[in-house]
């Protein structure tokens, strides 16, 4: 069929390079005979339906025992001893695409291996192109909705998690949720659900049966943040939508901080700004209880890590000019810790304290005079406000009315726009420049 047009920068190799065809318009402008493949959907596979079974066909997972010898060929390049692999991963993933796909192809599972076209095929490739011509936004969301069903009804919780053995021979509790060998190919065509676009009665539909999912699934037993993502077809609910579901009666408030912390990453969700730096004061008091919550349990440990120390690092933002003074009076005489670490000394009681204090933040009621009230309560010295002004600039403004030094605050910025350190986003660099020409950012 591409007779002498295999030289064509839409070839490679024998099979249509995807990134070439894809690049401009709808895919099929770009395809090679272009007419003959609308005239074979046209004519012959005619529907949405028949052309995604096609699709599902030319892509489900290879056979256990196909895809344990890869798993071993590949380990065994990487590994100077062989991957111990009992198989499980394997039969997990086959159990579940039989269960979601099998009876979609009329197929008998555990036969479709045999005729099975390759992925990278010239056919596959072109089925995906007819795939992003033909079929519309509503029928893929409507597959991914049934997708979805059959996994909470033709799957038990234990039958969506394996341990997968990495490449350093380690042990992990991975969900089929995220498995590339079962769901990448449809990330491939499906389309991104952007829950911030949607309307309320769309939202509400998505939000309901991906939570649904991830309950069925036991996501709140295991620890999504462990979770590789680079499938993430189920879209994993984000922090803003429980806020929202919320906001619309769906869900109560507990079961809001139960999402955010147990269901979803939590070290995700404290790390987004959507979430930290939140403009609604109802959805910011939700992050205040959540840090406020981390910044206690911190101040009550000792020498031994505490049950949210694994979390502080995490933190972009703890809020209050109480927090952060108690926050120093418990380093007591030991300075703020200069530099970061990893491993088990990055968990350690004064590098914590140290790093919470580095990302705090003054309140909208903290001011001036009640700043001053909060030092004389807890006693704090004044070169503790000096340091705590160049630790975490976001203080200086109070710090230099504290202080009563007029000139405070311009020179600290300029300061702080020589000094060769690491920048972390608390420090304004619009704020920076405005008392120094020096371009500081490089």
């Amino acid at each position: 069929m591409l007779g002498d047009k295999e030289s064509y920068s839409y070839c490679k190799y024998g099979y249509i390079n995807a990134h070439s065809i894809i690049k401009n318009g709808l895919p099929i402008d770009n395809l090679p005979f272009k007419e003959l493949w609308i005239k074979f959907y046209e004519e012959y596979i005619k529907n949405q339906e028949t052309l995604f079974q096609l699709f599902i066909l030319c892509n489900l997972p290879e056979k256990t025992s196909q895809f344990d010898f890869v798993l071993e060929k590949v380990g065994s390049i990487f590994l100077s001893h062989k991957v111990e692999n009992d198989g499980s991963e394997a039969l997990i993933i086959e159990k579940a695409a039989n269960a979601i796909f099998g009876d979609l192809c009329n197929i008998n599972p555990g036969t479709y291996e045999y005729f099975c076209p390759r992925k990278s095929s010239l056919f596959s490739q072109i089925i995906k192109v007819l795939i992003q011509t033909y079929c519309k936004k509503d029928f893929l969301d409507k597959l991914m909705e049934g997708i979805i069903y059959r996994l909470i009804h033709n799957l038990k919780c234990e039958d969506m998690w394996y341990w997968n053995i990495s490449f350093q021979n380690k042990k992990n509790r991975l969900s089929i949720l995220y498995s590339h060998d079962l769901f990448g190919f449809l990330s491939s065509v499906m389309p991104n659900a952007v829950s911030s676009k949607m309307q309320d009665e769309e939202f509400s539909e998505y939000f309901k049966i991906r939570y649904a999912l991830l309950r069925h699934a036991g996501f709140e037993k295991e620890n999504p943040d462990k979770q590789y993502h680079s499938i993430n077809l189920f879209n994993n609910l984000h922090v803003t939508d429980y806020f929202r579901a919320y906001k619309m009666g769906l869900i109560s408030l507990d079961t809001v901080y139960y999402g955010i912390i147990k269901i979803s990453p939590f070290i995700t969700n404290m790390q987004d700004p959507l979430f930290f730096g939140t403009d609604n004061a109802e959805f910011f008091e939700i992050y205040r209880h959540i840090s406020d919550t981390i910044v206690e349990n911190e101040l009550r440990r000792g020498d031994a890590e505490g049950s949210c120390t694994s979390y502080v690092k995490n933190l972009h933002a703890i809020y209050g000019g109480r927090n952060v003074l108690r926050l120093i009076q418990a380093l007591g005489s030991s300075p703020f810790a200069r530099n970061e670490s990893y491993g088990e000394d990055s968990k350690s009681r004064h590098l914590c304290l140290s790093h919470i204090i580095s990302v705090s933040r003054p309140l909208p009621c903290d001011t001036a005079e009640s700043f001053k009230a909060m030092v004389k309560e807890f006693k704090t010295k004044e070169q503790k406000l000096y340091d705590l002004a160049m630790y975490a600039p976001t203080w200086i403004p109070i710090i230099s009315k504290v202080l009563g030094l007029p000139d405070f605050e311009r020179g600290c910025y300029y300061f702080i726009a020589h000094m060769k350190i690491h920048w972390n986003d608390n420090r304004d660099s619009a704020l920076v420049a405005k008392y120094t020409p020096s371009p500081w950012k490089n």
